[in-house]
Order: structure tokens, then sequence, then C-alpha cells
């Protein structure tokens, strides 16, 4: 009878150790679950962040939509991020004012960009913004802390840069 009572005891040990296990993969289980679930919506929230336009009004400093406004404020973010200086030049209005001066031609821009280079602060600050809900006025949308502005070109192109600051 001590066997049977000692057998007992033994059964009732692998089946708490069973449970426990048990329990223990389980809640692992919908640990990844949740973290998974999180981070998938955490990756959708950030394709988002840039894809869908916001619903800022940008009419005081554009005639252009949101999504186009955003959209040409991406393209910037992008040229800045890729080192692209041509592209960047390329969406300016000429004159352009930079940092307070005005620049003639984007052979000017482009020669002063290779001659002095593209400061960090500026890169980091157009590379932190996020292309949606940017502030706009009678002088244009503004970018990051107003390290690049833009507005409708006077020719009706569109959008184009207007002005440049802290860039070097």
């Amino acid at each position: 009878m001590a066997s049977a009572l000692c057998a007992c005891g033994e059964e009732k040990e692998d089946a708490t150790e069973a449970k426990t296990e048990a329990v223990t993969e389980a809640t692992t289980a919908a640990a990844n679950e949740t973290t998974e679930a999180a981070t998938e919506a955490e990756a959708e929230t950030d394709s988002n962040e840039s894809s869908e336009p916001s619903q800022t009004d940008y009419s005081a400093g554009t005639t252009e939509d949101a999504a186009t406004v955003e959209a040409f404020a991406l393209k910037i973010r992008t040229a800045v991020e890729d080192s692209d200086w041509e592209t960047l030049a390329d969406m300016a209005q000429y004159p352009v004012m930079v940092n307070g001066a005005q620049v003639a031609s984007k052979d000017e821009l482009l020669s002063s960009i290779n001659e002095k280079g593209v400061s960090d602060e500026f890169i980091s600050k157009i590379k932190g913004e996020s292309c949606t809900g940017m502030m706009a006025n009678g002088q244009g949308v503004m970018m990051a802390d107003g390290e690049v502005w833009f507005t409708d070109s006077l020719e009706g192109k569109g959008l184009v840069i207007i002005t440049f600051n802290g860039i070097y």
C-alpha cells in the first residue's frame, strides 16, 4: 500500500509538471502572437505614415490637395535620404532662397552644395519629417523646422521648393 501511495504521488508530480509546461507553452505562444500582431500593426502604421495622405488643409500655402503636397514632401525627404542633390535641385524654382540669400540657378546651388557640403542638422531634420500634417501659411508649406519651404510654381507646373534653410 505504501508503494501505491508513492506511485500515486509521483503521478501527481508528473501531472503537475505537465500542466506547468503546458501553461508555460500556451503563455509563451500567446505572448509571441501578441508581439507578432503588435509588430505587424506597427509596420502597417509606419508604411501608412507616408502612403496615406492626412486630412491636413494646406490651402493657405498651395492649391494642391493633401495627397499631392505630402507626396512632394516625401520626394524631398527621399532625395535627402539618398543624398540626391541633383533631384533636390531640380525640384526648386529659381531664383531660390538658400540660407537667406538668392541662388540664381540649379548649377549655382549644386556648386555651393559640392563646395560647402550639406549640414548634418539639415539632413537629420528632413529625414525626421513625417511628410504628413505639415504647417502651411501664406509663404507655402514648411517641412521640419523650416529647413524647406515649397509652394505652387509660378508657371503652373505643380509644386516647387522656394527656400532652403540651413542646407550648408
